[in-house]
């Protein structure tokens, strides 16, 4: 876990947290307009308080979104816990160029949920992560797709391709068997070719 400092905001945010609800946060960040708030595997249910009671309180004093996450020591439960109440099949942490990435695989229509409004959940999930276990990165993937809150340069094809027709056409693309060229249609509307 990498060190934490936290700012006068910060720490004055965490005591106003503490005070609301009893239970005393490991960890808070802000993202925008939204906070996230970070407690341990037993004061979750504390935190939140009967009926959301504990937490509607925090977010009428803050003027804020706020996003409650439960820790764990355990990196997989964690970022499953991060993107609740999504359903996580599964988690695998990746060591890349770039440094430890987390990929979470969910249903398609889980994927709101596991992101909140705006890409704000998921980018506090994301400065959590970094944290608490300088995890560099969070990816969604529903369907062996990644999804749009990841900025990756994937090559994208015409959508009237069937899906495993598509799926040929990338495996060629990525051996260097196709050339992507545009032609105009009938309509005068772009369209794509694939030569072999």
């Amino acid at each position: 876990m990498n060190t934490i400092r936290w700012s006068a905001d910060d720490i004055k945010n965490m005591t106003l947290f503490e005070i609301l609800t009893g239970v005393s946060a490991r960890d808070c960040v802000s993202v925008g307009d939204a906070m996230g708030f970070l407690v341990d595997e037993n004061d979750m249910g504390m935190a939140i308080g009967r009926n959301g009671e504990s937490i509607d309180k925090v977010r009428g004093k803050l003027g804020k979104q706020v996003f409650l996450m439960q820790y764990s020591s355990d990196i997989q439960k964690f970022i499953m816990y991060s993107l609740h109440p999504a359903y996580v099949k599964s988690v695998r942490i990746l060591d890349t160029t770039n440094g430890k990435i987390a990929s979470a695989d969910i249903s398609k229509e889980d994927y709101k949920k596991a992101v909140g409004e705006g890409n704000k959940k998921i980018a506090i999930a994301k400065l959590f992560a970094q944290r608490m276990f300088d995890i560099s990165d969070i990816i969604i993937k529903t369907d062996m797709s990644e999804m749009p809150h990841q900025n990756r340069n994937i090559p994208r094809f015409n959508s009237n391709f069937r899906r495993g027709e598509t799926f040929r056409k990338e495996q060629a693309y990525d051996r260097g068997d196709i050339n992507f060229s545009h032609k105009k249609t009938d309509k005068g509307d772009r369209g794509h070719k694939f030569n072999k």
